[in-house]
């Protein structure tokens, strides 16, 4: 849908808390069901019980103004309600494995191949000291 930026900027000025500056939408298995992906939660350790605690209730307090959102700004949500959550929060990255060698931003960027390749996914770019 063209102009979605447009009503998540509007939403914000209007007062509505939104943690990103995307509308992700999926479509679910059900026929009229929606999946929407867009709580944002940072600095949560996977590895403390405390913090993903502390991210699960940030998490499901976005869901509010997310909804609220879809549907008062989100052409054809005007009659959606809110089914259910996912049952925990998605961590993207807890632990790195620090090996014999470190691929940099240069590998990435040069397409370079090894020999000993594990996987192949494509990411956002975040170099770390």
């Amino acid at each position: 849908m063209v102009g979605m930026r447009n009503l998540i900027n509007q939403a914000k000025e209007d007062g509505l808390a939104l943690p990103t500056e995307r509308t992700i939408l999926i479509t679910g298995l059900r026929k009229g069901e929606i999946w929407v992906n867009m709580t944002r939660v940072n600095g949560v350790d996977g590895t403390d019980p405390a913090s993903l605690t502390r991210g699960e209730i940030e998490g499901r307090k976005q869901i509010e103004d997310i909804q609220r959102y879809l549907v008062e700004y989100v052409p054809g949500f005007e009659n959606a309600y809110f089914l259910k959550t996912a049952p925990f929060l998605g961590i993207r990255e807890t632990r790195r494995i620090k090996g014999q060698y470190t691929m940099d931003r240069d590998d990435i960027m040069s397409c370079r191949h090894f020999e000993d390749a594990i996987a192949v996914a494509t990411r956002w770019i975040f170099i770390t000291p």
